[in-house]
């Protein structure tokens, strides 16, 4: 995009209200998925079971909105069991039941301890 038309496009949306909340509300919804995404999976169960208990019989497109997130965080843990079979079977051949489980994030970003 040339310089003159991200001045034009940027100008009017920095002075719509509508535009800027959009923007907003659209990249705390992306972020919050990817905060999901590096939850360990006792806490994405912990999520799962409060947000269930809190807002689980909510009706209409909020409700509908609510059941989706429910969705994706079970197919989070899911993939954290998986992560973590894996990660086991190639550790110790094993990974049956009892085995001792890490947790390793879905992303592979650094983590800061």
């Amino acid at each position: 995009m040339s310089q003159a038309h991200l001045r034009i496009h940027l100008d009017a949306a920095l002075k719509s209200t509508e535009i800027r909340k959009a923007c907003a509300a659209l990249e705390q919804f992306r972020s919050g998925i990817d905060l999901l995404e590096d939850l360990s999976e006792e806490t994405l169960i912990v999520l799962r079971e409060h947000v269930h208990k809190t807002d689980g019989e909510k009706h209409g497109p909020r409700g509908d909105f609510l059941r989706a997130y429910l969705v994706l965080v079970d197919n989070l843990i899911q993939e954290a069991r998986q992560t973590n079979r894996r990660l086991m079977h190639g550790i110790t051949g094993g990974g049956g039941a009892g085995s001792a489980v890490a947790f390793v994030p879905k992303r592979g970003r650094p983590r800061e301890y």
